[in-house]
């Protein structure tokens, strides 16, 4: 299949990687993202990002990650579709997490 082909079949869709730490999901993640003209998107950078902020959300996320437990599916799910819906990632995305 060509670049190309491959590219169409990506718009409006998300490719993600998945996998134990120190696995290479960053690494590849990134130079499919360079490949594929796609946004590189990291949770992990997002929610420590959300914690640096210092707002209510970042609050509730350092609760968890302070803690070593998984963040809830709910609290994820909002986080995750409010920093989704920028137009940056409207042709999709590749995403670590």
């Amino acid at each position: 299949m060509e670049l190309n082909n491959i590219q169409q079949l990506l718009n409006d869709n998300i490719i993600l990687f998945m996998g134990a730490p120190l696995a290479g999901k960053s690494t590849q993640g990134t130079l499919l993202a360079k490949v594929l003209e796609r946004p590189y998107v990291s949770t992990g950078n997002l929610f420590r990002n959300e914690v640096a902020s210092g707002n209510e959300l970042g609050q509730k996320i350092k609760v968890y990650m302070d803690s070593g437990e998984l963040i809830p599916n709910e609290l994820t799910i909002t986080f995750l579709t409010t920093k989704f819906n920028d137009p940056i990632y409207q042709n999709g995305m590749i995403l670590d997490g």
